[in-house]
């Protein structure tokens, strides 16, 4: 059975946005520079969002196609300003129409 996610040859890249955690370094860095690349909108969110691998996708893509956010996953106001953030990039990039959900349904 083929995996249901939402990166399966999208045609609509351009109208899909990437909410990714820890993009400082790894594999957060390389989902978030991967996606950007492809042409997914990326929120990409760093705990050093002045580190070097923020710097490092900030120089690499337009502010409009990917967009660093701060992100400290073990601290909840931080948790939630990320979607804040996330829901007022989504509603700038798709006209007002949003809708959060996960990429990769089990």
């Amino acid at each position: 059975m083929k995996p249901n996610h939402c990166l399966d040859y999208d045609k609509n890249r351009n109208s899909r946005v990437l909410a990714i955690a820890g993009c400082d370094s790894g594999l957060g860095l390389s989902m978030a520079y991967w996606g950007a690349q492809l042409g997914y909108k990326v929120i990409a969110g760093c705990l050093f969002p002045d580190g070097k691998g923020a710097k490092y996708l900030k120089r690499n893509f337009l502010d409009d196609h990917l967009k660093v956010v701060p992100l400290d996953v073990t601290c909840k106001k931080s948790v939630n300003e990320f979607y804040l953030e996330t829901r007022k990039f989504l509603d700038a990039s798709n006209g007002g129409k949003c809708q959060l959900r996960p990429c990769i349904r089990f």
